[in-house]
């Protein structure tokens, strides 16, 4: 998986990123899309993952990219620790295929939408990928209406964009 794999799944290319400031959402235990990103690419990446709390990740993340770790912050899409209109693209890459449809989950998706819709820029697009045939791409709609974004989706992924 290197950056060209990313961006295929998110449907964008290099120069849809150059300048940006991005959210990654999940960015997991290795952080490797910001660091594939930043190889190659002016932007400014920040990511959330609850596993950044565990301290073994947090030094694994120090030790690969010191520089970059302070933009990494141990937190959930659903309480984002961002001011309002701060980012240009948010990208969540398989972060909705670890919810199921029960009521509860359907209450995380609500609310991870909501705070993606709150910390996106005007003009701003949400970048959810895979898109596998049982994600909910009507519930996805329905929330994302809600909260005011735009939803459509590509081959690849899901794209909530706010007017």
């Amino acid at each position: 998986h290197g950056l060209e794999a990313y961006l295929k799944q998110l449907g964008l290319q290099e120069n849809d990123l150059v300048g940006k400031k991005i959210l990654d959402i999940g960015f997991g235990r290795t952080n490797r899309f910001a660091r594939e990103l930043k190889k190659s690419i002016d932007a400014e990446v920040f990511g959330i993952s609850p596993d950044i709390k565990r301290p073994d990740v947090r030094r694994m993340i120090k030790m690969e990219d010191p520089e970059h770790s302070s933009h990494m912050v141990g937190a959930t899409a659903q309480e984002l620790p961002f001011k309002d209109e701060m980012f240009d693209l948010i990208f969540a890459l398989y972060s909705l295929s670890y919810y199921n449809l029960d009521e509860g989950d359907i209450a995380n998706i609500d609310r991870w939408v909501e705070e993606m819709a709150r910390v996106l820029k005007t003009d701003g697009e949400a970048r959810i990928a895979p898109v596998y045939e049982f994600n909910p791409q009507e519930l996805l709609k329905d929330i994302a209406e809600k909260h005011h974004l735009e939803c459509t989706a590509t081959e690849h992924c899901f794209v909530l964009k706010k007017k």
